[in-house]
């Protein structure tokens, strides 16, 4: 498929699993999750997802159903950590929040409905195979990945780079690896998935410095920006990105990845 068609062939596939899941949903639970999940968005994580399977010469097929539950279980972060209890933010991607436009219990439960769709998607198929990438995604998801670091960028009273590093690994590159590595999970190829676990981990490292170089005017404490300094977190994002693309410069089928990391480097470093 090429970019567009893919792109198509997720957001298609992306509604059609939403309208089921959520068929008889009360209304306005239905409309609160409709005003983010499909409301815009990059979709970074699904498109990781597929780059990963073509990597590994798995068919975009096998892994939709991890690309839309991570995409759930992102969407379902984005909206609690846009609350008043959390980030206290009153727009996304230029909209307003959940929160903002449909009060904060529905917000809450609207983030809870969507967690629980993702395993509840991912948990319809008995096909052993998607085990470990179901395993996966959720460790990835939970106390070990995701919640963990988000906890723990809350509980810091002050951040050095070890500490925050620490935290965007889990905070922002679980879910990441997840998306990288589910499709890994139904590989044989030992040295590819050697080489995306690298990937991953490099990559998570520097999306989270762009996201907060771009975000800099918020002035907030726990940000590389503000930790190490603009000029060395645009260093940290020349030297994740090179780490990340040796990984896997040297396999077939990288280049989609690759670009990923090109991107942000163009935006930032040149």
């Amino acid at each position: 498929m090429t970019n567009n068609e893919l792109n198509q062939y997720f957001e298609e596939r992306l509604k059609n699993c939403f309208e089921k899941k959520f068929l008889a949903a009360p209304r306005k639970l239905k409309e609160a999750c409709t005003h983010i999940l499909l409301g815009g968005g990059k979709r970074i994580r699904p498109k990781l997802c597929f780059s990963s399977a073509n990597f590994l010469g798995i068919n975009e097929e096998e892994v939709i159903d991890f690309a839309i539950a991570i995409e759930f279980i992102h969407t379902y972060s984005l909206i609690h950590d846009d609350m008043p209890c959390m980030d206290n933010d009153d727009y996304r991607r230029g909209r307003p929040t959940v929160h903002k436009m449909y009060g904060e219990a529905i917000a809450l439960l609207a983030g809870d409905a969507l967690l629980n769709a993702a395993y509840e998607l991912l948990l319809s198929d008995s096909d052993p195979k998607y085990r470990d990438g179901i395993k996966l995604i959720a460790d990835c998801a939970g106390v070990n990945g995701m919640i963990g670091g988000q906890t723990g960028e809350f509980i810091a009273n002050e951040f050095d780079a070890g500490t925050y590093t620490d935290i965007c690994l889990k905070k922002t590159g679980a879910l990441i690896s997840a998306s990288i590595m589910a499709p890994a999970t139904l590989s044989y190829d030992e040295d590819k998935k050697t080489a995306l676990a690298s990937f991953a981990r490099s990559f998570g490292l520097c999306f989270q410095a762009a996201d907060d170089l771009r975000d800099k005017e918020k002035g907030e404490k726990a940000s590389f920006v503000a930790i190490i300094g603009e000029i060395a977190t645009k260093d940290l994002i020349e030297r994740t990105c090179a780490s990340a693309i040796r990984a896997i410069e040297n396999f077939d089928e990288s280049d989609d990845l690759i670009d990923f990391c090109m991107e942000i480097t163009d935006e930032f470093c040149l």
